[in-house]
Order: C-alpha cells, then structure tokens, then sequence
C-alpha cells in the first residue's frame, strides 16, 4: 500500500494529511509520523496494523 493510499484510509484521523513514513536499520523497520507521532513497524505491516498503532499512541 502506498503512503497516499494509507493517508486516504487514515482520513478520519486528525493529521492524517502530515502522515510520512520512512525505513530503519536497513528496512527491516517502518516509520510512520504523523504530526508529534511517531510508530515504528516491522517491514510487512498492513494498514490495519499502522492504523491500530496510530490510534493508540494518539491516546498516550
């Protein structure tokens, strides 16, 4: 899934317009920011999964 595609699903999500994602320790990790946000991931996360540790870090 593309990072525009996951914007679009993540629409409902305040900040979902800032989200970004990036690679770690050689692509072995994903890195999503939205806003002050950040998760990480491992490499096959699917879009329920990015969205499940986007809302919960947003209730920290």
């Amino acid at each position: 899934m593309s990072i525009r595609e996951l914007r679009e699903e993540l629409k409902d999500m305040p900040g979902s317009h800032e989200l970004v994602m990036d690679y770690e320790d050689g692509g072995k990790v994903q890195v999503f920011r939205m806003g002050k946000i950040t998760v990480r991931l491992g490499p096959m996360a699917t879009s329920a999964q990015v969205k499940a540790a986007l809302l919960e870090a947003l209730d920290k």
